[in-house]
């Protein structure tokens, strides 16, 4: 009896695997870069609003990138705030340029930022922002890395 109902459930098993798996593109998925739900980026997490919640990067049904507050425990997703680069607690720059990474400091009194490919500051408690750097151009990325090699990082291992 044991055997049989091994032998069962090795047989389901292998066709749930079998079936579950299979899924035809279509020629403009395979070719033409059409969309497809087969694969699916992870989410951005951005931060923690409180306990029970978080913000995330996503687009909406109009493809627009927008910053959604998701409840842990459900997994719903409500707008957060239209624009992804307002982060809650970095609030809006001096400028309409486009301005990437924005990071808070731990303490939440200040924020860094790139800006055409120059580092800026921003005290959050004033509003004043500081660029740091003025050399940034399509050759130099300051505030961010372009590429960064494993050695570079953690250093050639060393034969002993």
């Amino acid at each position: 009896m044991r055997k049989i109902a091994l032998s069962i459930s090795l047989i389901f098993f292998i066709a749930a695997i079998t079936f579950a798996q299979k899924k035809e593109l279509s020629y403009e998925q395979s070719f033409k870069a059409a969309t497809s739900d087969i694969v699916r980026p992870l989410p951005v997490i951005r931060e923690w609003i409180d306990d029970e919640h978080y913000t995330e990067s996503k687009k909406d049904a109009d493809g627009k990138t927008k910053l959604w507050s998701v409840d842990v425990k459900t997994g719903n997703a409500v707008i957060y705030k239209d624009d992804v680069i307002e982060s809650p607690r970095i609030g809006t720059t001096n400028s309409s340029d486009e301005n990437k990474n924005m990071t808070a400091s731990p303490d939440g009194k200040w924020a860094a930022y790139t800006r055409k490919n120059n580092l800026y500051a921003k005290d959050l408690g004033s509003g004043k922002e500081i660029q740091l750097s003025k050399d940034g151009s399509d050759n130099i990325y300051s505030g961010y890395a372009a590429w960064v090699y494993y050695e570079e990082i953690l250093g050639r291992a060393g034969r002993g």
